[in-house]
């Protein structure tokens, strides 16, 4: 990727943070996430398991993978070793962590958390900060487990306040996979909106 001609050195490190000229897709941070999950292979986005075209369910075969990312594998390592602090180490995206029967957590889940600003400070404290549309919104993006991932994905909450409610979403979605996957009973449908933390 070629450096704008027009940055300012400023602007690294808010740029760095998500802040400034920095524009994402839901499912352009799915894909990054499943990249660093699975070492580097760029996947190729599909919506399409199967189709009946009358004559019973054909699957649909997956896309070859886009690329292999350059990455350096000691730089990769830190990264998905703080993807998993910020879900088992107290960090913001401790509500994704699945739990076992014991309360040990399992399946290993990694990810990070963040909030995307919908309106300035300054513009939310003269608008009156109790408007729904004006509170920021939360993503989270994970994979799991942290080693020999089988799924990795995103939650984008608008107006959902901050990334830790965004991890919650996760939770549900994550709990789901693997308790179909483990043979166990489907969680119940989670209480999201009574839950939501108004902490940033």
């Amino acid at each position: 990727m070629e450096a704008r001609k027009d940055a300012r050195a400023g602007e690294t490190i808010s740029v760095g943070i998500g802040q400034g000229q920095v524009s994402v897709t839901p499912v352009s941070m799915a894909v990054y996430m499943a990249t660093l999950a699975n070492g580097g292979t760029r996947v190729t986005p599909h919506l399409l398991k199967a189709v009946d075209d009358g004559g019973g369910w054909k699957p649909v075969p997956t896309p070859p993978p886009q690329s292999k990312a350059d990455i350096d594998p000691e730089k990769l390592q830190a990264i998905r070793d703080g993807l998993w602090m910020v879900v088992n180490q107290n960090g913001t995206g401790h509500n994704a962590q699945i739990k076992g029967p014991d309360g040990k957590p399992i399946h290993d889940v990694s990810g990070k958390t963040g909030t995307a600003q919908v309106i300035s400070n300054q513009g939310r404290a003269a608008a009156g900060k109790t408007a729904k549309n004006l509170k920021d919104n939360g993503w989270f993006v994970f994979f799991a487990p942290r080693d020999n991932p089988q799924i990795a994905g995103v939650v984008f909450l608008e107006h959902g306040i901050h990334g830790g409610n965004a991890a919650m979403v996760a939770h549900h979605i994550l709990d789901t996979f693997f308790a179909k996957l483990d043979g166990r009973p489907l969680p119940p449908k989670p209480m999201l909106k009574a839950n939501l933390s108004e902490a940033q």
